[in-house]
């Protein structure tokens, strides 16, 4: 028996010994900002802006259509345009089918369900936004224009004269930019009016609102209160023409 003892324990210490127990590590769920923290914001590609719209374009065009057809206008214009320097706003333009009575109108998304139209005095010497060519063609024929420009500029002449103004997007708000007015020379009472306002992206509240500024001749603009979508525009009543302002 002795003997089998001890050739057990010689057999035991010629076994190689094991390597010990790797520690035990609990797995807990890293939280969001445990991944935030370990991970540099520098080092991850910077997102593309992007810029939901509160329909699709499909619903969008139908919907300025029949809004053209109830106000006896048609799309001369639509698309989209960089109003506030960074995402695309949609745009359409409309003029009416009778120059000698309607009036014209942008109707603008300036962020998703916010609305506005912007209607104005329409002959034949008005020069609008994205009027194409100013002729009525069918709807479906009418070109999606995607435009970089940062303003919209609006030109309505009259006799020996002509107003000029220039709408951008600041902080939410339909601003302008300029108001120029070349004044009827043959009447003595008239004075050119030439106005430029803070084009920077924080003009608020430098550059006067769209809605409240008055032009002097011409345009005639009026600005609709908000709605949530096209179809829930209501038609903005213009302003008398004032009398001289300097």
């Amino acid at each position: 028996m002795r003997a089998l003892l001890v050739l057990l324990i010689a057999c035991d210490s010629a076994r190689p010994t094991p390597p010990p127990p790797e520690p035990v590590v609990a797995v807990v769920a890293a939280s969001d900002a445990a991944v935030d923290a370990a991970v540099s914001v520098t080092s991850l590609p910077a997102a593309p802006a992007t810029r939901a719209h509160g329909t699709g374009d499909a619903t969008w065009k139908r919907d300025i259509a029949l809004l053209a057809e109830a106000n006896n206008r048609f799309v001369t214009g639509w698309g989209t345009i960089a109003l506030d320097g960074a995402h695309p706003i949609r745009f359409a333009t409309l003029f009416p089918t009778d120059t000698g009575e309607g009036r014209g109108a942008y109707v603008l998304e300036l962020a998703p369900h916010h609305v506005v139209e912007v209607t104005f005095y329409v002959d034949g010497r008005t020069s609008a936004f994205g009027e194409g060519d100013g002729v009525q063609h069918p709807v479906d024929q009418v070109k999606w224009f995607e435009s970089d420009a940062k303003e919209i500029d609006h030109e309505s002449g009259h006799h020996h004269g002509g107003e000029a103004i220039q709408l951008a997007l600041r902080d939410g708000d339909l601003v302008l930019l300029s108001y120029n007015y070349t004044d009827d020379t043959r009447d003595p009472a008239e004075q050119p009016i030439s106005k430029t306002f803070p084009s920077d992206f924080a003009c608020r509240p430098r550059c006067p609102l769209a809605a409240t500024y008055q032009p002097y001749w011409g345009s005639q603009l009026a600005v609709s209160k908000p709605a949530r979508s096209v179809g829930e525009l209501v038609e903005p009543v213009p302003a008398k023409l004032p009398e001289y302002v300097p």
